[in-house]
């Protein structure tokens, strides 16, 4: 069975998922992961991408990223930083052939509740495949620009981050406190199986919007909504 097509939105968040090719690992070295991020922050810009979270495992790639100028700023802007992070990663570690399994997969986040489940769910990621102890130990999320100003300039707040306190502080404390909840394995399989699907998070509410503006059938109807604080 041939896998859907991505349903790419403008002005929507999707969630991305890059896998690496044959399970070998595509981030060895502080090197690795630094010159992925630098590509990231290069692309945003040449494509007009907000960037509101990401997480960078050995073998695999999460990103949050809002496309805002066209659609297929997405497709160009993650494509831009495989090609070209795949020709320094081979380079520097002498070897040659394809670097990520195919094409990327994604999945349309709701705004609100939905899209700060998905943050929440990223940011632990490290600690819920055994990476890290915690999320603020582990260097290569999106977690360090957001609770403390790592990586100037490449992370952009989302609307529901900013809508949890009136100052930077405030914020933080709020997402702390999400993030203090940890992500179920209910919540966990419905993110995984929609962004594996090219599929959406959300409500059934924000899939009828979504097929009113593409015309596309979205098909996975889960249920229930995220945990409120």
């Amino acid at each position: 069975m041939s896998r859907k097509k991505r349903t790419l939105v403008v002005g929507e968040a999707h969630h991305v998922f890059e896998e690496s090719h044959n399970r070998e690992p595509v981030f060895i070295e502080d090197q690795d992961y630094q010159e992925y991020l630098r590509l990231l922050q290069v692309a945003k810009a040449r494509f007009q991408v907000r960037v509101h979270g990401w997480c960078l495992l050995p073998g695999a790639a999460h990103l949050l990223l809002r496309p805002m100028r066209k659609a297929d700023d997405l497709s160009c802007c993650v494509q831009y930083v495989q090609r070209r992070y795949s020709q320094d990663f081979n380079h520097r570690h002498g070897r040659d052939g394809a670097l990520w399994h195919g094409r990327f997969r994604s999945a349309l986040v709701e705004p609100g509740q939905w899209l700060l489940a998905d943050l929440r769910y990223m940011e632990l990621l490290p600690v819920m495949e055994g990476l890290s102890r915690s999320a603020g130990r582990y260097r290569w999320s999106s977690h360090g620009a957001r609770m403390r100003g790592d990586h100037p300039g490449l992370i952009d707040f989302n609307e529901g981050f900013l809508h949890l306190g009136p100052d930077i502080n405030s914020r933080r404390d709020a997402f702390r406190e999400l993030l203090s909840m940890g992500c179920e394995e209910r919540e966990r399989d419905r993110i995984e199986t929609a962004v594996k699907r090219n599929q959406y998070i959300g409500s059934r509410a924000y899939a009828d919007k979504l097929e009113k503006i593409t015309g596309e059938r979205l098909h996975f109807r889960g249920r229930g909504r995220p945990r409120k604080k």
